[in-house]
């Protein structure tokens, strides 16, 4: 129990930005995505987790879980992914819910954005794939 609470008060106190989307690197290198997460949730996972790509899934989504309106890498893939393939709002709001995506709202933000966006880390259509 106690564990779990400095735990959850690490990850409310770590400082990331509100207000920008994740980048495709922070999605696919996975020393960035364990970079994003706190160095006590990076060393919980290190000895519960297996491969480093399962580690940085996991605490991306746990990360999402304990603060909501953080905007987590992985999460935020899954969510642009599954939009793009499917185009799945009932879908979309299932893996919300269980804490494995972003919101439907979110990915409209996003894809709002993105339209009037002038960056050159667009990513392509099959860049939010982790299977690589």
């Amino acid at each position: 129990m106690t564990a779990a609470k400095l735990l959850r008060a690490v990850i409310r106190e770590s400082a990331h930005q509100k207000d920008v989307f994740p980048s495709c690197a922070d999605v696919h290198n996975c020393e960035r995505g364990k970079d994003w997460m706190p160095d006590l949730l990076t060393l919980f996972l290190d000895n519960l987790v297996g491969p480093d790509k399962k580690e940085v899934a996991v605490g991306h989504c746990i990360m999402q879980c304990v603060r909501p309106r953080l905007i987590a890498p992985i999460p935020f893939a899954v969510g642009i992914s599954v939009n793009h393939i499917c185009a799945s709002k009932h879908l979309l709001n299932i893996l919300h819910r269980l804490g494995l995506s972003i919101s439907c709202d979110e990915v409209r933000r996003f894809k709002q954005s993105f339209a009037v966006c002038d960056t050159a880390d667009q990513p392509e259509s099959h860049s939010m794939d982790m299977a690589r």
